[in-house]
């Protein structure tokens, strides 16, 4: 009994290849490695396993190559302890968490410090939460503000402007779905804008181009020419 999809795996040298085999109405091959680092294969129907397994084993050079592409670009997590002294980063700059007793709650922003003030200074949790609270909604006016900028300069190389989704991620700095919507880490408000604008570009392309082809490398290019170097300074950017 053959299912809509299935597991397997190969293996290309010291590389283990796992992807998802998706059993459809399908004209030809195609595989697919999302940014997640899961490998899809679209085969045509009724193409026997082995037919299939052969094709990634032509394709697995690329395959790899691609998950290392991804690789890099998964945020690093950091453990936070949300207690004084410790650093955070917003657009690229470090403070230092600074607690302050106070009736209200709030979070204040203010080199070198980024100060929060709450009633009980020694409660982590409630440091956390505002603090995770604060990036949430600079994330989403700075990444929105981002993307409307980026968008004018591009738009007439998309169909209609993506909506936009903020929230937090474990293993990516963002994503883009088939329903026109891109979706951004809230962490990535820790970095420069340049890498945020790379990030927000990198998706829009995806919009457009869903491989890493010429097409998508050249649209890249042309608006973020140093893409290179905001992609290293990310690998160094930990997920809050």
């Amino acid at each position: 009994m053959k299912c809509e999809a299935c597991s397997h795996s190969i293996d290309f040298g010291r590389e283990h290849i796992s992807f998802v085999l998706i059993d459809g109405n399908h004209d030809r091959f195609q595989i697919t490695v999302k940014p997640d680092m899961t490998v899809e294969v679209q085969a045509p129907a009724g193409k026997p396993l082995e037919a299939v397994l052969i094709r990634v084993r032509k394709r697995a050079s690329w395959i790899v190559k691609q998950l290392h592409f991804f690789e890099e670009f998964q945020p690093r997590p950091v453990a936070k302890r949300f207690v004084r002294g410790e650093t955070f980063r917003y657009l690229g700059r470090q403070y230092r968490l600074k607690v302050v007793c106070c009736k209200e709650r709030r979070v204040h922003l203010g080199r070198p410090f980024i100060t929060v003030y709450l009633p009980d200074p020694k409660n982590a949790g409630a440091v956390e939460s505002l603090i995770r609270n604060w990036y949430q909604e600079r994330a989403k006016e700075v990444l929105g503000n981002r993307l409307d900028a980026i968008y004018n300069d591009i738009k007439g190389r998309l169909r209609s402007k993506p909506t936009l989704r903020v929230r937090r991620m474990i293993r990516r700095w963002g994503s883009c779905t088939n329903k026109n919507q891109i979706v951004l880490n809230t962490s990535l408000v820790q970095a420069p804008v340049r890498c945020i604008d790379y990030v927000v570009m990198h998706e829009l392309c995806h919009l457009s181009f869903h491989d890493h082809g010429r097409k998508f490398w050249r649209l890249l290019a042309r608006s973020i020419p140093d893409w290179e170097l905001a992609k290293q300074h990310l690998e160094s950017t930990s997920i809050l």
